[in-house]
């Protein structure tokens, strides 16, 4: 008698751990496991869109872009972004963009960002020799770089602008690793950049500036 009351004991617990489990399991906010393996040029991973979308039901889709585009300097942009479709409703996850500019613009671009530095608008990022880095606000970076290898796709374009966002879905996971993980994405743009086109007055940091905070 007592042994059964033992097996019934054990089985009541084991039931009630099921059950517990399978709520917990039942109430988790799912993630779509649907992402593509390597969008933006193989930049963007099935890893970083999982974070990106943390607590989102979805699925992730590289937007086809209006032309197209590679990094290869042979466009005078080259543009990429990926959204959460969830319910035929399409967010921004991340965007990137690709610029050609000639000396003036890049000038007028270099002291608007420096002038924001000041204001405390921006963060100045070091992203290795050649490269000027900014934060703007909490998810956007903003780089620019010479890229004089001869053969620019307009006359005087030998400089780069490169423009990158993300939106975001939910508190997971904390603002400072979102952050990173942009940073992280912005190293490998310019360095994909630079090895696509050759800059000769970049080198590249070997890992991307740690966001403070």
């Amino acid at each position: 008698m007592r042994h059964n009351r033992g097996r019934l004991a054990v089985a009541a617990v084991v039931t009630a751990l099921v059950l517990v489990g399978g709520g917990l399991w039942w109430w988790k906010p799912s993630k779509s496991e649907d992402v593509p393996a390597s969008a933006c040029w193989g930049l963007v991973t099935a890893g970083d869109l999982r974070t990106l979308m943390d607590g989102a039901t979805g699925k992730a889709v590289e937007a086809p872009p209006i032309t197209p585009t590679d990094l290869s300097g042979q466009h005078a942009r080259a543009a990429c972004s990926v959204d959460l479709n969830s319910g035929g409703t399409r967010r921004p996850l991340v965007e990137i963009l690709v610029d050609q500019l000639g000396e003036a613009r890049y000038r007028a671009a270099q002291n608007h960002e420096t002038e924001k530095v000041g204001t405390g608008e921006n963060a100045v990022l070091d992203f290795g020799a050649g490269v000027d880095g900014w934060r703007q606000g909490t998810y956007s970076l903003y780089l620019l770089l010479r890229c004089d290898n001869g053969r620019p796709t307009e006359p005087g374009a030998v400089y780069r602008q490169i423009y990158l966002s993300g939106g975001y879905l939910s508190p997971d996971p904390p603002e400072r690793e979102r952050t990173q993980l942009l940073v992280d994405l912005a190293r490998r743009t310019v360095a994909e950049v630079v090895r696509q086109e050759g800059c000769p007055d970049v080198r590249i940091a070997d890992r991307a500036p740690v966001v403070a905070g």
